[in-house]
């Protein structure tokens, strides 16, 4: 594939059989460099709607001297003939192109066709948007006129160019492993990376960025960071913002906020006295810093961890990599901070190459271009978080399959153990200084006894006017539809799909009698038993959603909520939810004793390690599905709220079941805050008409507790920097280094 045309349209709609073509913007490519460009509007007697001449700045006036669509097409006809057809978003231009081709007697294009939306998802996985305008933004192409055909074909081509860049900067065992993906549901795109992996057998480049493990492609793992030697910090922490102290003798421009000075003062203060502090700092305050560095000051003095907390994933981005490069760069001594997230933040490798194992024939367009595109994802990342991947929302299903979980993971004996995400991350919290976290996993650190996080005794909670919510949410539970198919789905899909299928056909190969009973067992007991199961999962949930729209009447659009109280168990419908609950509870119980029984037989053989353990961790999932359900429907704790929330999907009714806690503070109080020296609970909104009483109580504390000091700081005096007066700066500083650092501070 040398010569490839590239093709945009503007129309009047987006039916080829209804509408029609108003523009045609056309590049040709050969030897991967534009050779001609072709532009033309077209005749149309159709009234353009008006959204669309705002969209695209086309009018009805404006075409009236224009081409009939016959001779455009004339003149694309030689474009076209032996090219490969580029388009973003190819089905919607080529629709149109093969309508008018059909319309004028011509027979259909039936070259190769490569859609550059789906070459993107695969190739740049980590964009913010795959739109061709937001796209063209984030990689800097030339892009003055979106929405215009010739402006839109020449983006679209210079994007395609870009990619084959990227395409020839992979190594070849990517290449390799995308072409197995993608060859029986892309096959043009396919034999488009079969050229260039030609091309590298051909002229073999050294791959310095990538090395191979277990025929995956990934960064070259660099040595971890030591911890920072102790130092003494020959340096009071007070005088450090005086007149003539240290920031004000290295940067002469030095100026801070005082009451950024005063609460990093008070911060100091909490920590040395070990009593817990709650700051109201507004909008413009700094407190990002005015929180860092006596966190870090703190930690590195006394050689002990300090905590930071977020609610919001973009707080704790923005702390790592705007502030802490900053205070880096000024702190007179180093030190190492990390971000730590929830384990299901980041990819399980060995889940994903049994993906990878399976895709043969099991998997539809979609699902290849998302495997594809954690597959680019895998070889580029160096966190294997999955907030850098941009995977649809329709696409996160296939998250769930390969996401990391304590469930099912392998430790020390998983082949993968080295290059793993999760142990890399907590190898790096355990040797850092300052511990970037967010509230639901502080909330599961404290669940789990103190497993996941390293010892601590300072915390730092951010955006702490969202904790009790968090927290509410840690210490009740829920129940979804799409929880309860997705496991169900995970063991027996069909009778070729799912992990007790695996684990039978791995048994009947064996060809051992003993075995063969086992396989026996699974299909005739244990999947008859999962489908009656799944039946009645069914019925309950269609029953549990009629019972809400029976309550709820007048609210016809969004969800509908239903608190349980005794008032609403009394009604007739409700009875027959329960009876359906107890009968599962009973299958629920069954099929959790046959589970066991099967994993007992299969210690005494050699089945997939990896098949064993993943299917413990479903029997744990369905121990507490069948916890929850239980729970749920008998109500019983008198210190909980429980709900039922609605929503039509499609033509699909689907419920939600939820409880939470009536109050979370006793449990913050004794559980956190008892435990540790000092926490500084910090937001811009924590007191309400000037009195802190109200949080103080979500936190478990009374309104006169001595234990937990308060303090406002809402009068400002800001800073605005030389250059922007849009954006308050927390420091001004020398030319040189506010060049260098970007030093906007909000």
């Amino acid at each position: 594939m040398k010569r490839f045309i590239v093709i945009d349209l503007e129309t009047t709609g987006n039916q080829p059989s209804k509408d029609t073509i108003t523009e045609v913007g056309a590049v040709l490519i050969e030897n991967f460099e534009v050779k001609k460009v072709y532009c033309s509007f077209v005749y149309t007697n159709q009234e353009i709607p008006e959204y669309i001449q705002q969209l695209t700045g086309i009018t009805n006036d404006m075409l009236k001297n224009a081409p009939m669509i016959d001779e455009v097409i004339t003149e694309l006809l030689p474009l076209m003939e032996n090219s490969v057809f580029v388009a973003h978003h190819a089905p919607f231009d080529l629709g149109f192109i093969q309508h008018s081709l059909d319309e004028l007697g011509y027979g259909p294009f039936s070259g190769p066709i490569i859609d550059t939306l789906d070459l993107s998802r695969i190739l740049l996985p980590m964009v913010q948007s795959y739109k061709l305008g937001e796209m063209t933004q984030e990689l800097e192409i030339e892009h003055e006129h979106p929405h215009r055909a010739v402006d839109d074909a020449l983006a679209t081509a210079k994007l395609f160019l870009q990619l084959i860049e990227r395409i020839r900067e992979m190594p070849y065992i990517y290449l390799q492993r995308l072409q197995e993906i993608i060859k029986n549901t892309h096959s043009d795109l396919a034999f488009f990376i079969e050229e260039f992996l030609v091309e590298r057998m051909t002229h073999p480049t050294d791959d310095d960025q990538f090395f191979v493990y277990q025929q995956l492609a990934l960064q070259r793992v660099e040595d971890e960071e030591e911890a920072t030697a102790e130092i003494n910090i020959n340096l009071d922490f007070e005088d450090m913002f005086s007149p003539n102290g240290y920031l004000s003798e290295r940067f002469p421009d030095f100026e801070i906020r005082p009451q950024q000075q005063e609460m990093s003062l008070d911060v100091m203060k909490a920590f040395e006295d070990q009593k817990h502090l709650m700051v109201e700092a507004g909008t413009g305050t700094g407190k990002s810093l005015a929180y860092l560095l006596p966190s870090i000051f703190w930690a590195k003095e006394h050689d002990e961890k300090v905590i930071v907390s977020t609610h919001t994933i973009n707080l704790q981005e923005q702390l790592y990599q705007r502030d802490i490069p900053l205070l880096k760069e000024i702190l007179p001594f180093d030190f190492q901070a990390t971000i730590l997230k929830g384990r299901n933040h980041y990819l399980c490798l060995r889940k994903f190459e049994q993906q990878l194992v399976q895709v043969q024939g099991e998997f539809n367009r979609d699902q290849t271009i998302s495997l594809s595109q954690i597959l680019t994802w895998v070889a580029l990342t160096n966190t294997g978080d999955v907030e850098e991947l941009n995977l649809s929302s329709n696409r996160r299903e296939l998250w769930n399959d390969v996401k990391s979980d304590a469930e099912t993971c392998l430790n020390r004996s998983c082949p993968w153990f080295r290059v793993c995400f999760y142990h890399r991350a907590k190898q790096k919290a355990q040797t850092a200084d300052l511990i970037l976290t967010n509230h639901s996993l502080l909330l599961t650190d404290l669940q789990s006894e103190n497993r996941i996080l390293p010892n601590y005794r300072k915390l730092v909670i951010d955006e702490a006017h969202h904790f009790e919510e968090v927290a509410s949410t840690h210490l009740g539970f829920e129940l979804t539809q799409y929880r309860v198919n997705h496991n169900f789905q995970h063991l027996y899909r069909d009778a070729k799909h799912g992990l007790l299928v695996q684990i039978m056909n791995e048994c009947y190969r064996s060809q051992d009698l003993d075995q063969t009973a086992i396989a026996n067992q699974i299909q005739h007991r244990l999947i008859s038993l999962l489908i009656e199961i799944d039946h009645s999962f069914q019925e309950y949930f269609n029953q549990m959603g009629q019972f809400v729209d029976s309550l709820v009447t007048k609210q016809e659009v969004g969800k509908k909520t239903v608190r349980i109280t005794d008032r609403v168990k009394k009604n007739k419908e409700w009875r027959v939810i329960y009876e359906i609950y107890g009968n599962l509870y009973v299958q629920l119980t069954e099929f959790d004793n046959q589970l066991e029984e099967i994993l007992h037989q299969l210690k005494d053989y050699s089945i997939e390690e990896s098949l064993v353990v993943d299917l413990k961790g479903v029997r744990k999932e369905f121990k507490e599905m069948n916890l929850v359900l239980s729970e749920w429907n008998e109500t019983k704790n008198p210190n909980m709220v429980f709900w039922v929330e609605t929503e039509v999907r499609g033509k699909r009714l689907i419920a939600y079941l939820y409880a939470s806690p009536v109050d979370v503070g006793p449990f913050i109080k004794e559980f956190l805050f008892d435990q540790k020296d000092s926490i500084i609970l910090t937001s811009a909104t924590l007191s309400v008409n000037g009195s802190f009483q109200y949080s103080s109580e979500k936190f478990g504390f009374s309104a006169t507790d001595s234990e937990l000091r308060k303090k406002h700081f809402h009068h400002l005096l800001i800073i605005e920097s030389k250059h922007s007066s849009r954006y308050p700066m927390i420091f001004r500083i020398s030319k040189k280094l506010e060049k260098q650092s970007s030093l906007t501070i909000l």
